[in-house]
């Protein structure tokens, strides 16, 4: 199971990559809070995370791509082992009292709330299961984080090129393999369509018992790609 802090690093990751294009979407932050309540983080651990947030959010307005990408790198170093400069210590210390900043993650937590999207439960049980303790050691865990990232893009229906940049960039860094990335990319897109199609059969005139046996077949397919992924994944560690 990967440690605590390991953990931290992953959501600091997913955090980042919303703001990917400058903003975060509706869908996109409900996704990373249902990803939040199954981390089964310690109160501290959690107040770090909500920290981050509240000091990352108002410097990520522009969607400058490059500091995106040196934040996550900062990210995976952990918190014991990048110096923060007099600056931005001072702007930790003053967050607090800044407006601006407090209406900025008031915002964030308010979509949360708000956003509809639900994660698909089956996708529920992978995301934090891995016999690592480091995300640095372990390329299951380096490929969850990417099929996550994925997924992530594809919560609003839009999985945009600065998006793309950063799941390129994690897999080069990471050396995971571009095959399996592909992989996973044409599954996310293909899981989409399904429930496009879920969402379009109840909008026909087919009857009750049709639309059911539809969607059945359906989630037998949705079953099935996750279940491929999920072996897909665990099979990374194998030299």
């Amino acid at each position: 199971m990967l440690a605590e802090e390991e953990k931290l690093k992953q959501l600091k990751i997913y955090f980042l990559f919303m703001y990917a294009d400058g903003k975060s979407s509706p869908s996109e932050t409900k996704y990373l809070e249902e990803i939040l309540a199954k981390a089964d983080l310690s109160e501290t651990t959690r107040r770090k995370f909500e920290d981050f947030c509240r000091v990352k959010v108002p410097e990520f307005s522009n969607g400058d791509l490059e500091f995106i990408i040196e934040e996550i790198d900062k990210a995976l170093l952990g918190e014991d082992q990048v110096n923060l400069n007099d600056s931005r210590q001072s702007m930790l210390d003053g967050v607090e009292k800044n407006e601006e900043y407090s209406n900025q993650m008031a915002k964030c937590i308010r979509m949360m709330k708000e956003s509809a999207f639900k994660m698909p439960s089956l996708l529920y049980g992978m995301l934090w299961s891995s016999p690592y303790e480091y995300l640095d050691d372990d390329k299951a865990a380096q490929a969850q984080t990417i099929w996550t990232l994925i997924n992530l893009g594809y919560a609003d229906s839009d999985y945009s090129e600065a998006e793309k940049k950063i799941v390129k960039y994690l897999t080069e860094k990471w050396e995971v393999d571009p095959v399996l990335v592909a992989e996973l990319d044409d599954t996310a897109d293909a899981l989409l369509a399904l429930s496009r199609q879920k969402e379009w059969i109840q909008t026909t005139s087919k009857s009750r018992s049709d639309k059911n046996k539809f969607i059945e077949e359906l989630d037998r397919s949705i079953a099935a790609m996750y279940a491929n992924v999920e072996v897909s994944i665990s099979e990374a560690n194998i030299e």
